[in-house]
């Protein structure tokens, strides 16, 4: 555990604007030695839509929405025919 202390305090501070830090390349040499071969395996194969644990699932779930949402939201202000997008099985409501 004390490992994951080190590690998140020696990775560099996150910004809203500007470039990242670093790249995941970079973040995963980082974790190699700091976090088990289990959890460095699931970092390594992470993605936007990754369904692993309650929190990555979620997150996964929300950004599948989003991606729905804003191509629903192009089309229409493009003036084409798009589906109503869906969150679980209900489509959105629309005004």
């Amino acid at each position: 555990m004390a490992s994951y202390y080190y590690l998140i305090s020696s990775l560099p501070m996150l910004r809203t604007q500007g470039e990242p830090p670093m790249d995941y390349a970079t973040f995963l040499s980082q974790c190699r030695s700091a976090v088990s071969e289990g959890t460095y395996k699931t970092l390594e194969e992470l993605t936007v839509r990754s369904g692993k644990g309650p929190l990555l699932s979620e997150w996964g779930e929300f950004y599948q929405s989003l991606s729905r949402e804003l191509t629903y939201q192009r089309s229409v202000k493009l003036g084409r025919v798009c589906p109503v997008p869906l969150i679980g099985t209900q489509a959105l409501s629309r005004r």
